[in-house]
């Protein structure tokens, strides 16, 4: 028969691993990471990760992105610099994640559209991060948002595998392809900004 001493027992481990064990479970809620993570997927987040290591470019983190805690990938690291498009008519809400140079393309379309659309310079400060979704299309993050802080992430986030020789927790893959100009999370709004785009 179980007694009061049993029950105590149970509630001392259980606060030991609540304390001490580094790793945690996190249900992932939205599709801003698919196809790696899926929304009502289960992760592993390992809380130790960035008290022992910096992060790194890549890496799949839970973090608290403007009071906002959720699943991201670190894209840019301190001192990085890159390009966003962003619309010229006010909307903050998203932009195309253009990476370190502009296509000549691109600067052409912002010139010949400058009544739709503005280049902005992103340099990621020191103690910042610049986290994105892999969804871009899907994805509220440091376009909207803001910096990511480095003393806000809660840890790396491990996904369950069952491919190869034997399941395990590892890291997400990678994106299947580098941020391009036609992943965008709001579309022009002029027709002939569209044709635009879309001939890049």
């Amino acid at each position: 028969m179980l007694t009061l001493r049993h029950y105590l027992l149970v509630l001392a481990l259980l606060l030991m691993v609540k304390l001490f064990c580094p790793y945690k479970l996190n249900l992932v809620v939205g599709s801003s990471m698919e196809p790696n993570l899926r929304d009502g997927q289960l992760c592993l987040v390992d809380t130790g990760a960035y008290r022992r290591s910096e992060p790194r470019r890549g890496d799949v983190v839970l973090a608290n992105l403007d009071s906002v805690t959720c699943v991201k990938r670190v894209y840019g690291l301190p001192g990085d610099r890159f390009w966003l498009l962003r619309s010229a008519e006010g909307d903050t809400s998203g932009a195309f994640l253009l990476g370190a140079r502009v296509p000549q393309g691109v600067r052409n379309m912002v010139t010949q559209n400058k009544r739709h659309f503005r280049l902005e310079r992103v340099v990621v400060p020191d103690d910042c991060l610049y986290l994105v979704g892999d969804n871009l299309p899907a994805s509220m993050d440091s376009r909207e948002l803001g910096w990511g802080y480095q003393e806000d992430l809660i840890g790396r986030v491990l996904a369950w595998r069952s491919a190869g020789s034997y399941p395990r927790w590892t890291p997400p893959p990678p994106p299947l392809a580098e941020p391009t100009t036609t992943q965008v999370l709001a579309p022009p709004t002029s027709p002939s900004s569209l044709r635009a785009l879309a001939a890049l």
